[in-house]
Formats: structure tokens, sequence, C-alpha cells
């Protein structure tokens, strides 16, 4: 997968993650429990210079929709609360203890965060690697830029991820519309199910390799509008689709 834009909400959590640049840094200087004017500099610059090294990557495989990288970055702060909590019984130091508290409550959030914005309908079609294509949700589909019909695999309050179903060798459109649209900043959709039927404008923000798909981030949401998404995921809901 393809991304084209990193949202906003996704950028701000990933960036959030610097944070442990300047924890690790205080955990250095309570477990040498060295004074103010005496700090370890030395070791408080080498393990936030490691931990530097560790998060930049981590923060761009994530922002490039790599679910393994919060699996990993998950992993990483397991091991470092762990390590925390192993130093508190070994020094027997009550401040690292809650520190370690701290450590926990701080990263539990921001780790919920960051997989709840990974998993926006936009970002992420929820495609396996053995499948070809998304499931398309049935009875719902979208006319993009009112002339391309697609289906619709994800949809929410926030945007949808669409894509063009049809195999590459019976129609060759598949190869080159979708790409054709990846480019612009906005594009127009209209949603049918049935006899409903919702108008909104998106732009792109991830992209399927092969272009036949792209979730597409909702711009520009009135109080009608929300309402409007809200009532179809509601009744989206209640035919068990969504």
């Amino acid at each position: 997968m393809l991304v084209l834009s990193v949202p906003n909400r996704l950028r701000w959590v990933t960036l959030a993650l610097l944070i442990s640049i300047p924890l690790i840094s205080l955990e250095v200087s309570i477990v040498a429990r060295a004074p103010v004017w005496k700090l370890p500099y030395r070791n408080m610059g080498y393990w936030a210079l490691t931990f530097t090294l560790i998060t930049l990557p981590l923060m761009v495989w994530i922002t490039s929709a790599k679910k393994w990288a919060l699996s990993l970055c998950t992993g990483l702060v397991g091991i470092w609360i762990l390590a925390s909590l192993w130093m508190t019984f070994q020094i027997g130091y009550p401040q690292v203890g809650f520190f370690t508290l701290v450590l926990f409550l701080v990263f539990t959030g921001l780790l919920l965060s960051i997989q709840h914005e990974m998993g926006r309908s936009f970002f992420d079609p929820r495609l396996s690697w053995y499948q070809g294509m998304p499931k398309p949700i049935p009875g719902l589909r979208c006319r993009l830029e009112k002339s391309l019909d697609l289906d619709v695999c994800r949809l929410d309050q926030d945007g949808a991820f669409l894509f063009y179903s049809a195999n590459p060798s019976q129609d060759g459109k598949s190869q080159g519309v979708l790409p054709g649209l990846l480019a612009k900043r906005r594009l127009s959709m209209v949603f049918y199910f049935r006899d409903r039927q919702v108008e909104c404008q998106g732009i792109p923000i991830l992209s399927l390799k092969d272009g036949r798909g792209m979730g597409v981030q909702f711009l520009g949401a009135t109080d009608d509008l929300n309402k409007d998404i809200g009532d179809l995921l509601e009744f989206l809901r209640g035919e068990g689709y969504v």
C-alpha cells in the first residue's frame, strides 16, 4: 500500500512517540540518583541517541501504514517497561517504580491512539496477504467524480475505502482509472445503498499498489453530512455489514 497523505491525527500521535527520548534521559538520571548539578549527561546522551535511532524509523514505518511497525513498537515498549520494573526491585528505589507506572500509562494511551488511527477505514482496508482485493459491503456503492462506480469495503464517520473490483483481463479500465484520480486534492463522492444516498467530498489518503483501490478521508463535514453518514452507518450496522 502507498500512503498519499498522512492524516493529521495519525501524524500527531506518531510524533508523540518522541516523548520516549526525554523519558529515557529522565530515567537514567533517576536511576543514577545524581543531584541536579551533577547529572550523568554522558549516559543520558547515549541513551537519548539510542532511542532517537529507534524511534525515528518506527515513526516512518507507522505513517507508511506498516502494521507490523506498531507491533514492533509495542514489543519494544513492553521490554522497556519490564526492564524498568525489574530495576525497581533490583535497586529498591521507589522513584523508579513511580516512573515505571507513568511510563506504562503514557505509552498505553499513546499506543492505543496510534492503533485507533491506523485502523480507520481510509487507512486500513483490512486486506489480508492472501486476498487479491478487499471484501465489498453488499449493496453499497460509491460514484466517484460523477463517472466511476466503485465498491466499498469499509466506511466510518471519517472516511471510506473504495476499490474497483473488475478483473483487469476483462476490463482494461481498472488499470488506469483510479491512478489518474490519486493526485487530486479533492474528490466528489456519492454513496448509494438501496434508497439512501449521501453526497460528500474527500481527499485520497491511501492507495493499493495496483492502483485499483483507495482510502478517502471526508472533507468539510457539516452537521447535516455527519448526520447523514451516521444514519447510513446505523442502517448498515442493522444489516450486519459494519
